[in-house]
């Protein structure tokens, strides 16, 4: 009779603990996917560029989701190329540029095409 009751109350044990690990499981999940930031896939409710994708000033782009949260970008040198940020629709992309660059802006008229252009991540 004491085996019958310990495997029960073994059973009720086992039970209940897959149903906590289903729930966490499944509570993780969702929080994974309520993380916008985690994926890369975060949508500006706007975006602002301060010099319009002019090369030859150095300014901030700045984006704002619709919870409030606003993100800066700045435009900067890196390896001798301009990195500018621009507004593609609500978000910020990236377009580089061939150029004597300093502080964030060419000091002599890029290329007239950007060697790359590549939408923003968050990461």
């Amino acid at each position: 009779m004491r085996k019958v009751v310990k495997k029960t109350k073994l059973k009720n044990i086992q039970s209940k603990l897959i149903v906590v690990i289903t729930s966490l499981f499944v509570l993780g999940m969702l929080l994974i996917s309520w993380q916008p930031n985690l994926t890369g896939h975060v949508t500006a409710a706007s975006c602002l560029d301060e010099d319009g994708d002019n090369q030859l000033v150095a300014a901030k782009t700045t984006t704002t989701l619709a919870s409030g949260v606003s993100e800066e970008f700045l435009d900067k040198c890196t390896e001798g190329k301009l990195t500018e940020y621009i507004c593609d629709g609500s978000r910020a992309t990236e377009k580089l540029y061939d150029c004597s660059c300093t502080d964030g802006y060419c000091s002599v008229n890029p290329s007239p095409a950007p060697a790359i252009e590549q939408p923003r991540r968050r990461s």
